[in-house]
């Protein structure tokens, strides 16, 4: 009897091609990367439900979540745990699609890799963290607007390079765990930059430069003193402010970096550093290295440096600090005495109000407002080189109940003479104070601004004009 094995020999085959086909079809899996595909809709979707995945899996650790363009609008919420990395798309004109984070995220072997104009492309952190891959040089050139619509949200990598189209919205903590970083997109004034490791570094600023600056702090725990190197350098010119506050920690250190053009850190709100060691000067050739404020500020901003500096400090700026440098004015306060060995200048247009505090620099030049309070502690300026004046006088002597003659308000050490006059303060005007009528007097004692008696002429004419106020009360 013979028996017909044809069928059996081909179902072997078919086996054989099968588990074959499936070995491969392993082979080539493992030796590429894993993906986990968007299937979801639009509208409000869950990034942990596993129905909006392929193969009904949420990726993991070690996979690539592609999402894709929407036709809708769309929000993915519950977004947490861990990806390789993220590969997002919006190109759909007038589509927005939003990310909203609900805990620790990481995308921890990648990057992220945003497509999208840098409006349609919403990452709200929601008073989360998104830990992006720290351990190579990865730098957020994306094309998103950073949110966080809880406080105290965090996007964090080894540097911090935000891309042009990128918005960083208030509130929102951008921190730097190592490295350089550079900023080409738009800042909130409250968004803060900062930095955890022992050094970091500001390499460029454009766009509308940073929002706050943090150095040290709580969030610092590397032991030795954090030092920022604030070496932009853009062809000589700084392009773009700090448009929110500077807050240096104690312990903490800052110097102008090793470049070789001038550069101007120009600041649009509050600079506070209550160090008194360093003095930001860079090390290696002298440059002219300046702090400047200005940014045309709605109200005053308040100056608080306990170093004894080796910067020029610009109140105000101009054609000379950048041809482009959006609001020219500045209006400060000093909150504590400062002191520099470089230049200050008050432009017109801006103020400086010393308070009851002393300023102490080498040149000085008042083409804007000087404020001074006179009282128990009266504000002074101490200048080791020139004096120029061409600006406005104002004195706050309402607490002046007494006084040793003469107040002196520009001690000048030296031979310089003071050059020029305040506009609104000619020799031998009288300010009246609770102690009594002052004269301005210039070049007192050599090369003094001075407030003194005044000559009896000077006092006659005050009396008369006091008469004179006090009849037209009485008509």
């Amino acid at each position: 009897m013979s028996i017909d094995m044809s069928g059996v020999v081909a179902a072997s085959r078919r086996v054989k091609a099968v588990s074959v086909a499936a070995v491969s079809a392993l082979l080539i899996a493992a030796a590429g990367p894993a993906y986990g595909n968007w299937l979801g809709g639009d509208g409000l979707q869950s990034w942990s439900d596993p129905a909006n995945w392929t193969g009904n899996v949420v990726p993991g650790s070690n996979e690539t979540a592609v999402v894709g363009d929407a036709a809708a609008d769309r929000t993915i919420q519950n977004v947490s745990g861990q990806v390789g990395s993220l590969d997002w798309t919006q190109t759909t004109p007038g589509v927005t699609q939003t990310i909203v984070l609900s805990g620790f995220f990481d995308t921890r072997l990648g990057g992220v890799i945003f497509n999208g104009d840098g409006t349609n492309l919403i990452v709200d952190l929601n008073g989360n963290e998104w830990k992006r891959n720290e351990a190579v040089q990865h730098q957020f050139n994306d094309s998103a607007t950073y949110i966080s619509t809880l406080p105290g949200g965090i996007m964090g990598s080894d540097t911090i390079g935000v891309g042009a189209n990128t918005t960083v919205g208030a509130g929102v903590i951008m921190q730097s765990a190592s490295g350089g970083s550079t900023s080409r997109g738009t800042w909130h004034p409250t968004a803060v930059f900062r930095g955890t490791a022992p050094r970091f570094d500001l390499d460029q600023l454009q766009g509308s430069g940073l929002g706050t600056l943090l150095l040290g702090g709580p969030h610092y725990t590397g032991g030795t003193p954090q030092r920022m190197v604030f070496i932009e350098n853009n062809g000589g010119f700084q392009q773009a402010p700090i448009t929110g506050d500077v807050i240096m920690s104690t312990n903490t250190e800052f110097l102008f970096g090793p470049n070789t053009f001038p550069t101007n850190m120009i600041v649009g709100g509050n600079f506070t550093d209550p160090n008194t060691t360093g003095n930001y000067a860079r090390t290696g050739t002298p440059m002219d290295d300046k702090i400047v404020f200005a940014m045309d500020p709605a109200s005053t901003r308040t100056v608080s440096i306990g170093r004894s500096l080796g910067v020029q400090i610009w109140v105000g700026a101009g054609p000379a600090i950048h041809p482009s440098i959006p609001g020219s004015n500045g209006d400060i306060a000093l909150g504590a005495n400062l002191s520099t060995t470089g230049d200050v200048k008050v432009l017109g247009g801006s103020s400086m109000n010393v308070g009851t505090h002393t300023l102490s620099t080498g040149n000085v030049e008042f083409a804007g407002s000087l404020n001074l309070v006179l009282g128990p502690v009266s504000g002074q300026v101490d200048v080791t080189g020139t004096v120029a004046l061409s600006g406005d006088l104002t004195l706050d002597a309402s607490a002046l109940t007494s006084y040793t003659d003469p107040i002196v308000l520009i001690n000048n050490d030296g031979s310089d003479t003071l050059l020029g006059e305040f506009a609104n303060a000619p020799p031998g005007t009288v300010f009246n104070t609770p102690a009594g009528g002052l004269a301005l007097t210039y070049n007192h004692n050599g090369n003094d601004l001075a407030l003194v008696i005044p000559e009896p002429s000077s006092l006659g004419l005050l009396m008369l004009a006091g008469a004179a106020a006090v009849r037209r009360r009485r008509r």
